[in-house]
């Protein structure tokens, strides 16, 4: 969570509201343009590899923003942050639905079941 630091952002690095803003989105765009990609290659490399790289670039990017005085550090920050993050989802989602899994596809619904106990309405 980056929004309650951004006041101590705007400070040390100087930044605009804009400028916080583009480093806000710059989160959110590696995650559109890689969490697709970053799927198949979970299905194709393995699910683990996948999530351990996502959570040591999450890490990275935390990192480079903790030590950011800058805006441009700052941004790459996120970025990496994105991208590890979107690799976290995706083996992660694919281990939830993928072959092998004993979770049903059909999550919580009427079909589901929810409860232990619980026998599914056909």
């Amino acid at each position: 969570m980056i929004a309650p630091l951004l006041p101590e952002i705007e400070r040390r690095t100087g930044a605009s509201e804009a400028e916080l803003g583009l480093a806000l989105g710059a989160y959110a765009l590696p995650i559109l343009l890689v969490s697709l990609p970053l799927g198949r290659a979970a299905d194709a490399i393995g699910r683990r590899p996948l999530l351990l790289s996502g959570l040591l670039l999450t890490a990275a990017g935390s990192v480079l923003i903790a030590v950011a005085g800058s805006l441009p550090p700052l941004i790459v920050g996120r970025s990496i942050q994105g991208v590890g993050a979107a690799a976290s989802w995706a083996s992660s989602s694919s281990s939830s639905t993928g072959p092998g899994s004993t979770r049903s596809s059909r999550g919580w619904g009427p079909n589901s079941r929810a409860l232990p106990g619980s026998r599914a309405v056909r």
